[in-house]
Protein backbone atom coordinates (compact mmCIF):
# COMPACT_ATOMS: atom_id res chain seq x y z
CA UNK A 1 0.00 0.00 0.00
CA UNK A 2 0.77 3.62 -0.58
CA UNK A 3 -0.16 5.26 2.60
CA UNK A 4 -3.28 6.62 3.43
CA UNK A 5 -6.04 6.76 0.93
CA UNK A 6 -6.43 9.41 -0.73
CA UNK A 7 -10.60 8.72 -1.77
CA UNK A 8 -11.23 8.08 2.51
CA UNK A 9 -14.11 10.16 4.68
CA UNK A 10 -11.30 11.45 6.67
CA UNK A 11 -9.59 12.53 2.99
CA UNK A 12 -12.54 14.12 1.14
CA UNK A 13 -12.64 17.79 2.61
CA UNK A 14 -9.15 18.51 0.81
CA UNK A 15 -9.18 15.61 -1.64
CA UNK A 16 -6.60 17.21 -4.36
CA UNK A 17 -3.77 17.76 -1.09
CA UNK A 18 -4.62 14.53 0.23
CA UNK A 19 -3.78 12.39 -2.96
CA UNK A 20 -1.15 14.66 -3.64
CA UNK A 21 0.43 13.37 -0.19
CA UNK A 22 0.20 10.52 -1.49
CA UNK A 23 1.82 11.16 -4.54
CA UNK A 24 4.63 12.88 -1.95
CA UNK A 25 4.94 9.42 -0.03
CA UNK A 26 5.16 7.01 -3.32
CA UNK A 27 7.63 4.14 -3.48
CA UNK A 28 8.73 2.53 -5.99
CA UNK A 29 9.48 -1.20 -5.71
CA UNK A 30 8.12 -4.76 -5.39
CA UNK A 31 5.33 -6.04 -3.05
CA UNK A 32 3.14 -9.06 -2.17
CA UNK A 33 -0.45 -9.16 -3.99
CA UNK A 34 0.12 -8.07 -7.80
CA UNK A 35 -1.69 -11.11 -8.87
CA UNK A 36 -4.78 -10.12 -6.94
CA UNK A 37 -4.21 -6.38 -8.03
CA UNK A 38 -3.53 -7.33 -11.27
CA UNK A 39 -7.72 -9.33 -11.58
CA UNK A 40 -8.93 -6.76 -9.46
CA UNK A 41 -7.39 -3.68 -12.31
CA UNK A 42 -8.84 -5.89 -15.16
CA UNK A 43 -12.47 -6.02 -13.64
CA UNK A 44 -12.60 -2.24 -13.18
CA UNK A 45 -11.75 -1.95 -16.82
CA UNK A 46 -13.79 -4.52 -18.07
CA UNK A 47 -16.80 -2.57 -16.15
CA UNK A 48 -15.48 1.18 -17.70
CA UNK A 49 -15.43 -0.84 -21.46
CA UNK A 50 -18.88 -1.60 -20.74
CA UNK A 51 -19.92 1.66 -19.95
CA UNK A 52 -21.25 0.81 -16.57
CA UNK A 53 -18.87 4.06 -15.41
CA UNK A 54 -20.41 4.23 -11.44
CA UNK A 55 -19.61 1.00 -10.97
CA UNK A 56 -15.84 1.17 -12.52
CA UNK A 57 -15.13 4.12 -11.14
CA UNK A 58 -16.36 2.17 -7.20
CA UNK A 59 -13.79 -0.25 -8.46
CA UNK A 60 -10.63 1.89 -9.22
CA UNK A 61 -11.10 3.19 -5.79
CA UNK A 62 -10.82 0.13 -4.11
CA UNK A 63 -7.80 -0.66 -6.15
CA UNK A 64 -6.27 2.41 -5.54
CA UNK A 65 -6.25 2.14 -1.97
CA UNK A 66 -4.14 -0.83 -1.86
CA UNK A 67 -2.23 0.30 -5.18
CA UNK A 68 1.25 -1.95 -4.79
CA UNK A 69 2.76 -0.23 -8.23
CA UNK A 70 3.44 3.20 -9.19
CA UNK A 71 1.98 2.46 -13.07
CA UNK A 72 -1.38 0.54 -11.19
CA UNK A 73 -2.09 3.90 -9.00
CA UNK A 74 -1.21 5.70 -12.19
CA UNK A 75 -4.24 3.85 -13.99
CA UNK A 76 -6.51 4.27 -11.38
CA UNK A 77 -6.20 8.05 -11.43
CA UNK A 78 -6.24 8.59 -15.09
CA UNK A 79 -9.51 5.81 -15.27
CA UNK A 80 -11.18 8.30 -12.49
CA UNK A 81 -10.87 11.18 -14.34
CA UNK A 82 -12.52 9.20 -17.46
CA UNK A 83 -15.30 8.24 -15.45
CA UNK A 84 -15.91 12.04 -14.09
CA UNK A 85 -15.59 13.24 -17.92
CA UNK A 86 -17.51 11.06 -19.59
CA UNK A 87 -20.42 12.23 -16.88
CA UNK A 88 -21.91 9.10 -15.18
CA UNK A 89 -20.05 9.46 -12.52
CA UNK A 90 -19.07 12.53 -10.18
CA UNK A 91 -17.01 12.62 -7.10
CA UNK A 92 -18.74 13.01 -3.81
CA UNK A 93 -16.24 15.48 -2.85
CA UNK A 94 -16.63 17.29 -5.81
CA UNK A 95 -19.05 19.98 -4.88
CA UNK A 96 -20.01 23.85 -5.15
CA UNK A 97 -18.16 24.35 -2.36
CA UNK A 98 -15.14 22.69 -3.57
CA UNK A 99 -15.42 23.50 -7.31
CA UNK A 100 -11.44 24.31 -7.10
CA UNK A 101 -11.38 20.05 -7.54
CA UNK A 102 -11.80 19.06 -11.12
CA UNK A 103 -11.51 15.86 -13.48
CA UNK A 104 -8.55 17.26 -15.00
CA UNK A 105 -6.51 17.37 -11.31
CA UNK A 106 -6.82 13.23 -11.97
CA UNK A 107 -4.56 13.37 -14.97
CA UNK A 108 -2.06 15.97 -13.43
CA UNK A 109 -1.73 13.48 -10.45
CA UNK A 110 -1.30 10.51 -12.89
CA UNK A 111 1.51 12.45 -14.36
CA UNK A 112 3.25 13.61 -10.99
CA UNK A 113 3.55 10.17 -9.86
CA UNK A 114 6.25 9.67 -11.91
CA UNK A 115 7.17 7.66 -14.99
CA UNK A 116 4.42 5.19 -16.05
CA UNK A 117 3.45 3.57 -18.64
CA UNK A 118 0.51 5.48 -19.60
CA UNK A 119 2.13 9.38 -19.80
CA UNK A 120 1.42 10.13 -23.26
CA UNK A 121 -2.06 8.98 -22.72
CA UNK A 122 -2.36 11.14 -19.38
CA UNK A 123 -0.80 14.30 -20.82
CA UNK A 124 -2.73 14.21 -23.65
CA UNK A 125 -5.96 13.81 -21.47
CA UNK A 126 -4.97 16.39 -19.31
CA UNK A 127 -4.34 18.74 -21.88
CA UNK A 128 -8.01 17.82 -23.34
CA UNK A 129 -9.93 18.43 -20.23
CA UNK A 130 -8.26 21.07 -18.95
CA UNK A 131 -8.70 23.15 -22.07
CA UNK A 132 -12.73 22.09 -22.49
CA UNK A 133 -13.22 22.50 -18.37
CA UNK A 134 -11.72 25.93 -17.99
CA UNK A 135 -11.65 27.71 -21.02
CA UNK A 136 -13.68 25.69 -23.53
CA UNK A 137 -13.64 24.56 -27.07
CA UNK A 138 -14.90 27.30 -29.23
CA UNK A 139 -12.45 29.15 -31.73
CA UNK A 140 -12.54 32.05 -29.60
CA UNK A 141 -11.61 30.17 -26.14
CA UNK A 142 -8.64 30.89 -24.78
CA UNK A 143 -5.32 28.87 -25.12
CA UNK A 144 -3.00 28.78 -22.83
CA UNK A 145 -0.33 27.19 -24.63
CA UNK A 146 2.69 28.77 -22.06
CA UNK A 147 1.15 25.93 -19.77
CA UNK A 148 0.29 22.95 -22.10
CA UNK A 149 4.12 23.42 -23.32
CA UNK A 150 5.37 23.72 -19.90
CA UNK A 151 3.76 20.09 -18.90
CA UNK A 152 4.66 18.67 -22.03
CA UNK A 153 8.53 19.38 -21.34
CA UNK A 154 7.38 18.02 -17.24
CA UNK A 155 6.52 15.05 -18.88
CA UNK A 156 9.67 14.74 -20.77
CA UNK A 157 11.43 15.00 -18.21
CA UNK A 158 10.40 12.15 -16.09
CA UNK A 159 10.57 9.77 -19.14
CA UNK A 160 14.22 11.21 -18.96
CA UNK A 161 14.93 10.65 -15.45
CA UNK A 162 13.45 7.05 -16.01
CA UNK A 163 16.09 6.43 -19.38
CA UNK A 164 19.32 7.35 -17.04
CA UNK A 165 18.44 4.71 -15.21
CA UNK A 166 16.85 2.63 -18.01
CA UNK A 167 18.88 3.19 -20.91
CA UNK A 168 17.67 0.63 -22.71
CA UNK A 169 13.42 0.59 -22.20
CA UNK A 170 11.94 0.72 -25.60
CA UNK A 171 8.56 1.27 -24.10
CA UNK A 172 10.01 4.22 -22.75
CA UNK A 173 11.72 5.80 -26.00
CA UNK A 174 8.71 5.07 -27.75
CA UNK A 175 6.68 7.17 -25.42
CA UNK A 176 9.46 10.49 -25.76
CA UNK A 177 8.81 9.76 -29.60
CA UNK A 178 5.19 10.18 -29.29
CA UNK A 179 5.01 12.56 -26.84
CA UNK A 180 6.68 15.01 -28.86
CA UNK A 181 4.54 14.50 -31.91
CA UNK A 182 1.49 15.08 -29.54
CA UNK A 183 -0.11 18.25 -31.56
CA UNK A 184 -0.69 21.13 -29.18
CA UNK A 185 -3.54 22.57 -29.01
CA UNK A 186 -5.12 25.58 -31.58
CA UNK A 187 -8.19 27.39 -32.61
CA UNK A 188 -9.91 27.73 -36.53
CA UNK A 189 -11.67 23.93 -36.77
CA UNK A 190 -14.58 24.07 -38.51
CA UNK A 191 -16.52 23.48 -34.99
CA UNK A 192 -13.94 24.62 -32.52
CA UNK A 193 -10.60 24.42 -31.54
CA UNK A 194 -8.47 21.09 -32.18
CA UNK A 195 -9.47 19.75 -28.46
CA UNK A 196 -12.43 18.77 -30.11
CA UNK A 197 -10.43 16.48 -32.22
CA UNK A 198 -8.52 15.16 -29.25
CA UNK A 199 -11.83 14.53 -27.37
CA UNK A 200 -12.75 12.57 -30.46
CA UNK A 201 -9.27 10.80 -30.11
CA UNK A 202 -10.46 9.53 -26.70
CA UNK A 203 -13.79 9.88 -25.99
CA UNK A 204 -15.75 9.63 -29.40
CA UNK A 205 -18.90 8.98 -27.85
CA UNK A 206 -19.16 12.34 -26.33
CA UNK A 207 -19.02 14.02 -30.00
CA UNK A 208 -21.61 11.70 -31.09
CA UNK A 209 -23.77 12.24 -27.82
CA UNK A 210 -23.23 15.85 -28.40
CA UNK A 211 -24.05 15.66 -32.05
CA UNK A 212 -27.31 13.57 -31.52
Amino acid sequence: MFGACPWSAQSQKKPFLAILSLVVLITAGPADGLASEAESLEEAEARYAAGRFIEAASRYIEVGETATDRATLARCLIRLGDCWWRGDWWPPHATPENFDFSPDQYYALAIELGYSPYLVEVFEKWQTVYQAWWHGVSNFSAIPHATYAARRQAVLERIADHLKVHPGDEEALAQKAELERVPGIESGGPMGSTALNHMGTWWPELLRDTAD
